[in-house]
């Protein structure tokens, strides 16, 4: 991917809900940019995380305030967001707000994974499963695929505090 400079690792492409901790093997019949493609990211440190439409080619990434300290998925599913800090949005994210990061993959059925998830900070740090109510900050998610169906769908540079269609998103880290 050669977003602001290249060097991403591309992690999935989706329009439903991607399961970080078990979806990381990649299938040829699956390239980068079509639904199903997983890339195994779990263990690449990162400072950046890339969200970009599919359909329309448009990119957002979002930049770790905090730039000293690096972030591995693979020790970080389901914590706050409190623990990247803030981030700095670039590309057709606004810049009105401050973000935070969240890598999502719970295991309970009942539970949200919506994947690598950011939204804007509204002075409370959301969690995988609490996301302070905001319905007004842009998000950028996948489905977070309960059975209420309440979070279907997946945001791209819109409110996600709420059922939404499908698109096809690709998210990547460096």
């Amino acid at each position: 991917m050669t977003t602001d400079g290249g060097g991403w690792n591309m992690c999935y492409t989706t329009d439903d809900a991607v399961r970080l901790k078990t979806e990381y093997t990649y299938n040829s019949q699956k390239p980068y940019g079509k639904t199903g493609y997983r890339g195994d990211c779990r263990y690449i440190p990162f400072k950046e995380v890339l969200y970009v439409d599919q359909a329309t080619g448009k990119t957002a990434w979002f930049t770790r305030i905090n730039s000293g300290t690096i972030v591995t998925a693979s020790t970080n599913y389901d914590v706050p967001g409190s623990t990247y800090g803030q981030w700095n949005a670039h590309g057709v994210a606004t810049t009105s707000y401050k973000y935070q990061m969240l890598i999502c993959d719970k295991s309970s059925a009942s539970d949200f994974y919506p994947g690598y998830f950011t939204s804007g900070y509204t002075q409370c740090y959301k969690k995988c499963n609490n996301w302070c109510g905001d319905s007004t900050t842009p998000y950028f998610r996948t489905d977070g695929h309960i059975p209420s169906g309440s979070y279907d769908g997946v945001a791209f540079n819109t409110n996600g505090h709420k059922p939404l269609g499908k698109k096809l998103m690709s998210v990547g880290v460096r």
